[in-house]
């Protein structure tokens, strides 16, 4: 993500086959460009310019109350437009929440668990998914 040709951030997104939703595997704007609607923007453009009709699914450290960035973080993408998904995932000891956005926004939990595994599992391999990942 640039401006003028200067790196703000990035993000790594991945796409498995025509069947699966996009999926943002990490999504960062440097400190000193944050809180001024870079991270927004380009989010738009991603959903706008490559995601389009095909969804996008993402996973967030679960809000928590004493943890005030989750919650903005969750409300980031709410506010544009990701629905939350009623499951969690404990990924190497930190419990995530998986949001979806698009036209797959309407998957069943079932349907959201094979996705986010299919993912996990060419991210990490079968072995380690299964030693250090687990639906709650």
């Amino acid at each position: 993500i640039t401006i003028n040709d200067t790196i703000i951030g990035f993000f790594m997104l991945e796409k498995i086959d025509k069947e699966h939703p996009y999926y943002i595997d990490y999504f960062a704007i440097f400190e000193q460009y944050q809180n001024k609607g870079y991270g927004t923007q380009a989010i738009k453009k991603l959903l706008n310019n490559i995601v389009g009709n095909q969804g996008l699914v993402i996973e967030i450290e679960k809000e928590e109350e004493d943890n005030p960035l989750t919650i903005k973080r969750a409300n980031f993408y709410k506010n544009l437009g990701f629905k939350k998904v009623d499951v969690e995932y404990l990924l190497y000891n930190v419990l995530y929440t998986p949001y979806i956005y698009g036209e797959k926004s309407s998957l069943d939990k079932d349907e959201i668990n094979k996705i986010m595994f299919d993912y996990y599992t060419i991210n990490c391999g079968e072995e380690a998914v299964k030693k250090n990942c687990k639906l709650i």
